[in-house]
């Protein structure tokens, strides 16, 4: 009410606020979406939730939270299944994980050993073909 009235309300601000609207949701979308060039070969995937665009509350159920170091954050835990309205023949990880790669530190015949017990144990030994060492060598940095 007092802010809007303060503001006007001719067409001219109603014009200038949405203007400000898009472009703060554009610069947020960029800052979400882009990453620090000398992170560059993780080549990871994002998923970002913004509640105003899932009218139906299709993922709502999927908000929770990380504890990581001293700070808690909300996170997306998304479902690899089937979400009504979303991804109706589900997600399997099977079809999004391209390889597996174990890092230099993690990349011996004991460590990938253990790593396809886990999936095994997680039940997810179709994913056991995926994975390989790196041939990136282990540097020691000082």
């Amino acid at each position: 009410g007092e802010f809007v009235r303060a503001q006007g309300n001719s067409a001219d601000d109603r014009l200038l606020r949405n203007v400000a609207r898009r472009l703060f949701h554009r610069l947020l979308m960029f800052a979400l979406y882009t990453k620090h060039p000398g992170f560059a070969d993780e080549r990871e995937w994002r998923v970002v939730y913004n509640k105003h665009l899932d009218p139906d509350s299709s993922l709502v159920d999927m908000l929770g939270y990380s504890v990581i170091g001293n700070r808690v954050e909300t996170k997306l835990k998304l479902k690899i299944n089937s979400v009504p309205g979303v991804s109706e023949n589900g997600i399997g990880l099977g079809s999004m994980i391209d390889r597996i790669i174990l890092g230099p530190t993690a990349a011996s015949p004991l460590s990938r050993a253990a790593f396809a017990k886990m999936l095994t144990d997680l039940k997810k030994s179709e994913l056991q073909s995926k994975v390989l060492a790196s041939s990136i060598p282990y540097r020691i940095r000082g």
